[in-house]
Formats: structure tokens, C-alpha cells, sequence
């Protein structure tokens, strides 16, 4: 038989391999409930992972077997591969590459460090003597008299999962996770309202298209005549997360509509029917909430759309003007701030003087989810038209319909460097207007902005919040002769 030294460094081998097992095996239990809420297949992968992690935890406990290192070392082989797998490539039931995290990567150190020890183990077990058949296997027999050592084993596990436990409340709390996408806790629990398991919706339109083309891009739906003679104008939305980049190197874990912040500008004619077919691909409940008229169905408030959801928003476009739609599911604010806003333009019926459209939507972002935004952008990224200035051309017509959704400040403005713009507030009369070169606008307002530079050059367009241009709401017209 080994010598009394290692017989005691097999048992501290032992202990740690325990330890480690209950670590990664309450991991994923605690874990097991929001990946139930993506699909099945991850629930049962997750919970089955911890019933074998803490089965193997509770036997290298109390009475280890060659038996149960080669069952430990299979399903620890099988998570780290499984986990390297779903950070790099996209995968069934699975979707894009997940995000690593630091819960992630300190439970497969965990998982490393329990397959190191089951390896030893196994050579330590293949290394020593049988022993007489009278007497059992020397740690095996160590650990089935030793209650010190299994009063230590506990207590050690205890620290871990505490250790572990703080980990994933830390992580919550910070939002940094991918299954809570920036919530706390408290928010979260408003958010879930018992959603069924998320089944993947197609997505039904491309990826976002850059702040240039979006700012010219309208979406007038897929128009039809109907039986009366009037216009239908269709129009598809889908709500899913994406992380999106707001300005040089950060990433924002958005909610989108149609993978875009802002979302895609809707727009119509007054008088015409339009049908928005909405589809939540999304963990939590959506909603599409239109500004304007329209019945109390089709108001996008107590019509909470879940999971894998789908509801039809159909009405008759009146009072011509520029809109907005946002998500309204509470907590609203949250909603919106993180991405699910867009423009909606209802035209006169005559339609407006010919001109050089643009939507400019003016928005702010948290990352780090402390309530304060740190960047202000013109849809959706930070200096984008600092850096790609719009060129339009002298003595030409530019309107743009503006739309401030910034939240977490209640105020946001817009200033024309070396020009006036007529302002129509709300854009619901063509014959109302006033001359100005800056306008303040509250959350949720909106106007549109018509002018013509006279000379050509460079010309500023910024909030005149010093601290929002300074943060990325600023931009130039290139104005060419």
C-alpha cells in the first residue's frame, strides 16, 4: 500500500475535485431556468450537466471510484467543448456564437481545475497496489472512516458555491449578462411575465443598414388596392436583440426592431390602411405603440406581445404629420432606451414640395446601465456624420423630419450652423410655421426642419447641449456649389 503521505495528498486531491464538481454543478443549476426560457434543449442540457456535476461532487465526497473519475472526466471534456464550441461558431438551437462572460470563463477554470485533479486521481489509482480482500482500496477506505475529512469537504464546497453565488449576483446586477440583457434583477421580474420557451422567428429583414443609408431610407410597406379602391400599405416588424455598435469600439446590447436603432422609419399617406404584422423574437414581451390616431386595439399598450408572439396592427392612416412608435412594455423607459424606438410619417395627401428627405432620430445610450447616457448620437452611432459628413448641394431643398426619443434626459435640441430653418412642429400644418436656426424639443416631440444654404462649405449641425455634442450628437453638411 502507498505510504501514509500520499494517502493523504490523494484525499486533498480528492476534496478539491469535490469541491470544484459542487461549484460548476450549482452553476448551471442556478443557470438551468434562463436557458429553460430559450429553449428546451439548453434547459435539459444545463440541468442535466448539474445533476452529473453534483452526483460526481457527492461521490468523490464521500466513497471515490476509477468508476466515477472516468464519469467526471467524460462530462467535464464534454462542457468545455461544448462551451468553445458556442463561442465561436453558431450552432442548432443555439444561434449566433454567445458572448463570453466572466461567469463563463470562471466556471470552465473550475472545470479545467476538476479535470486536472480526476486525471491524477486516475493515475494515482492505476498507480497503487490492490490491496488484500479482506481490506479496502487505501483512500477509498481513508475516505469511508474519515467524517473529519468529509466535515472539511463540505465546508469547503460551502465557500465555493457562497464564492459562486456572489459571482452571479455581481454579474447580474452589472447586466452584463446575455440572458439578462442589462436588467437588474428587480426589472427582470416585470419582464418575464411566465414566457413560454422563445422558438426562433424568422427574420424577416436584413442586418442595419449604416447611419447614411438609414437616414434617407423610408419604408413604405408593400402597397395593394383594396376591394373599396383604398390603399393598404403592409409593412413587416420583428423585434430580437443584437449587440450594436454605438460608437468606436463599444458594442450596446440592443433590442431591435428589424435589427436596426432607431428602427425602420414607417411611412404612408393620409387616408390609407396601414397593416403592421409584428413578430416578437425576442425573451420578453414587445410592443409596437404608434403616436397618432388609431382605435384602442391597435394602441400597443395592454396588448403585450410574448415571446414568439404575433400580433397585426391595422388602421387608417389620419392627421398627416411625423410620428413616432416605440415599445411599450414596462418598464418603458428600459424599452426604449435600449434600442426599440422609430420614426412614423403619415404625408398630406397632396404630399410636400420636392426635397432632399432625411430622418434624423435623436437618441442617447447606457452601456453600463447606471441610468446616464453616455453617448448621444443622430441614429444610432456616435460622430457618424463628423465623420462621414451629408453632402447636399447649394440652393437646394433639405427637409428632415427630427424625432427626439432620448431617454434618461428629457430634452434635446438641434442647431443649424449658418442658416435658418422654417420649423413645423409636428408637421401637421403646411401653412403654419416659424424661423429659427435652434430648436428644443421634450421626449417624444418631433417637427420638421426645411432650408437651403445659399454658398457652399462646411457647416455644423449639433444639440446645443454642449455635453450631448460633445458626446457624439454633431455632424456636418458638406454643401456643394
Amino acid at each position: 500500500m502507498p505510504g501514509g503521505g500520499n494517502t493523504r495528498r490523494v484525499l486533498r486531491w480528492q476534496r478539491a475535485a469535490s469541491v470544484l464538481a459542487f461549484v460548476s454543478g450549482f452553476v448551471h443549476l442556478a443557470l438551468a431556468p434562463a436557458h429553460w426560457r430559450e429553449n428546451a434543449v439548453s434547459g435539459v442540457f444545463f440541468a442535466g450537466a448539474a445533476a452529473a456535476l453534483l452526483a460526481c461532487g457527492v461521490a468523490l465526497g464521500m466513497r471515490p471510484t476509477r468508476r466515477w473519475y472516468a464519469f467526471g472526466l467524460s462530462n467535464v471534456v464534454i462542457l468545455i467543448a461544448v462551451y468553445a464550441l458556442t463561442r465561436s461558431i453558431s450552432l442548432p438551437f443555439v444561434g449566433a456564437p454567445e458572448p463570453v462572460e466572466v461567469v463563463g470563463l470562471l466556471t470552465k477554470g473550475a472545470e479545467i481545475g476538476l479535470m486536472l485533479c480526476l486525471i491524477y486521481l486516475w493515475r494515482a489509482g492505476q498507480a497503487e497496489p490492490p490491496a488484500p480482500a479482506s481490506q479496502p482500496a487505501g483512500p477509498a477506505a481513508a475516505l469511508a472512516v474519515s467524517r473529519r475529512e468529509l466535515i472539511r469537504t463540505g465546508l469547503t464546497a460551502g465557500l465555493g458555491l457562497v464564492g459562486a453565488g456572489a459571482i452571479l449576483t455581481r454579474q447580474a446586477e452589472a447586466g452584463h449578462g446575455s440572458a439578462n440583457l442589462g436588467y437588474r434583477p428587480s426589472e427582470l421580474a416585470g419582464l418575464s411575465h411566465g414566457a413560454p420557451t422563445v422558438v426562433a422567428v424568422e427574420r424577416q429583414h436584413p442586418d442595419a443598414m449604416d447611419p447614411m443609408t438609414f437616414l434617407k431610407h423610408f419604408d413604405y410597406g408593400k402597397a395593394s388596392r383594396r376591394a373599396d379602391g383604398q390603399t393598404l400599405r403592409e409593412y413587416r416588424v420583428i423585434a430580437y436583440p443584437k449587440d450594436c455598435e454605438i460608437a468606436k469600439g463599444v458594442v450596446f446590447p440592443a433590442w431591435t426592431f428589424n435589427g436596426t436603432v432607431p428602427g425602420p422609419t414607417i411611412r404612408c399617406t393620409e387616408g390609407e390602411r396601414v397593416q403592421i404584422v409584428f413578430n416578437n423574437g425576442d425573451k420578453f414581451p414587445h410592443t409596437i405603440h404608434l403616436h397618432g390616431v388609431h382605435p384602442a386595439n391597435m394602441d400597443g399598450v395592454f396588448e403585450q406581445i410574448p415571446p414568439n408572439g404575433r400580433h397585426v396592427y391595422e388602421f387608417t392612416a389620419e392627421q398627416f404629420g411625423v410620428y413616432l412608435y416605440h415599445c411599450h412594455t414596462m418598464p418603458v423607459t428600459k424599452h426604449i432606451a435600449k434600442g426599440l424606438q422609430g420614426t412614423f410619417i403619415i404625408d398630406p395627401p397632396g404630399g410636400r414640395p420636392r426635397a432632399n428627405e432625411m430622418v434624423m432620430v435623436m437618441n442617447g445610450f447606457d452601456p453600463d446601465f447606471d441610468e446616464e447616457n453616455e453617448f448621444y448620437t443622430v441614429n444610432g452611432i456616435a460622430n457618424y456624420y463628423l465623420e462621414h459628413p451629408i453632402t447636399i448641394k447649394v440652393g437646394e431643398l433639405v427637409r428632415i423630419y427630427l424625432v427626439n426619443l432620448t431617454e434618461f434626459d428629457q430634452i434635446n435640441s438641434f442647431h443649424l450652423h449658418g442658416n435658418v430653418f422654417r420649423l413645423y412642429r409636428t408637421g401637421t400644418r403646411l401653412d403654419l410655421y416659424e424661423i429659427t436656426d435652434t430648436v428644443i424639443l421634450g421626449q417624444g416631440e418631433r417637427a420638421i426642419l426645411e432650408f437651403a444654404y445659399k454658398q457652399p462649405g462646411r457647416f455644423l449641425f449639433h444639440a446645443h447641449i454642449n455635453e450631448f455634442s460633445e458626446r457624439g450628437w454633431v455632424g456636418v453638411f458638406e454643401v456643394a456649389a
